[in-house]
């Protein structure tokens, strides 16, 4: 009787700790803006290391980066606390950390792989101009070079 109260007392806390475990805590971002600024984050990185300090060694490497990030933090509308408690749970769940990091890594692979179409940069209709010679509206074609 003493093992079967004991057997009882062990599995209620077993099912007790698995329920909060999967408690998210309050103020915790969605997935989908927390990849957003991680994304935003690791491209600001990546600027700062090939532009700003390597151009100008005289710069404060901390103060520069912590600019950059409060802007991040300001067009995504986020508040640093926010995005540490955000981190700082993702940490500790790490199959949640690799599905977030995995689907940075597509987004940067992606972009790299298929990079935006000269064509997409340009409008899509090109104005009609009278030319010289004949009077009629051809496409404009601006100078291409030699």
């Amino acid at each position: 009787m003493r093992y079967f109260f004991s057997f009882i007392l062990l599995v209620s806390f077993m099912v007790l700790s698995c329920r909060q475990g999967k408690k998210e805590p309050a103020g915790l971002l969605p997935e989908k803006k927390l990849r957003a600024v991680v994304w935003d984050m690791m491209r600001a990185d990546q600027f700062l290391a090939d532009f700003v300090f390597s151009r100008d060694t005289s710069l404060n490497k901390l103060d520069e980066s912590l600019l950059v990030y409060n802007r991040i933090f300001a067009i995504h509308q986020v508040t640093k606390e926010e995005f540490r408690q955000s981190f700082n749970y993702y940490r500790q769940h790490p199959d949640l950390l690799k599905s977030l990091l995995d689907s940075v890594s597509i987004i940067n692979v992606v972009t790299v792989a298929n990079p935006v179409p000269d064509t997409a940069k340009r409008s899509p209709t090109l104005p009609k101009v009278a030319t010289p010679d004949t009077g009629r509206n051809k496409p404009f074609k601006p100078f291409q070079g030699n």
